[in-house]
C-alpha cells in the first residue's frame, strides 16, 4: 500500500512538471528561494522552516601552549 501511495505521488509530480525544479532544469517562480522566501504554489502557501543546522567554523585556537606548561609535546 505504501509503495502504491509513493508511486502515486511521484507520478503526480512529472505529471505537473515538478521534476523541472527539483533537477534545477526551471527557475522557481519569480526566482524566489524556496529555502528562505515564503511562496504561493497553485493556491498553496509553502513556508521555510527555521534552519536545523548552521555551518559555522569554530574559532581555531592560535595558542601553543597548553594549559599544563607544554608546549606541542616538549616541557617548557
Amino acid at each position: 500500500m505504501l509503495q502504491t501511495c509513493l508511486v502515486g505521488r511521484l507520478l503526480r509530480v512529472v505529471a505537473r512538471g515538478g521534476h523541472r525544479y527539483v533537477l534545477g532544469l526551471q527557475a522557481f517562480e519569480g526566482g524566489k528561494d524556496i529555502s528562505t522566501e515564503i511562496t504561493v504554489w497553485d493556491g498553496v502557501v509553502v513556508s521555510p522552516l527555521a534552519p536545523a543546522y548552521h555551518d559555522t567554523p569554530e574559532p581555531m585556537d592560535t595558542d601553543d601552549k597548553d594549559d599544563d606548561g607544554m608546549q606541542d609535546g616538549v616541557a617548557a
